[in-house]
């Protein structure tokens, strides 16, 4: 079971995408492959990015996995 989409959704500037799941809200269960999108909006990427992951770190399941490098570069460039 998902866990945590809500309080990720909670986090001001995150908005949570959901694909490949199945259930119902609150009880969401993972079908395998890429199920979520955790985007951050801020004025700047540096910031989107970090809304983001704090979107993704209140969000779980077994054997989740995330990637971290989405945008870290263009965080670092001052975008």
């Amino acid at each position: 079971m998902i866990r945590g989409l809500e309080a990720a959704e909670e986090i001001e500037g995150v908005e949570v995408f959901v694909a490949g799941v199945s259930g119902e809200p609150g009880n969401l269960r993972t079908g395998g492959g890429r199920v979520l999108d955790v985007t951050g909006r801020a004025p700047t990427i540096g910031a989107a990015r970090v809304l983001a992951m704090q979107g993704v770190a209140a969000v779980s399941w077994p054997g989740m996995q995330y990637r971290t490098d989405i945008a870290a570069i263009a965080a670092t460039e001052g975008s």
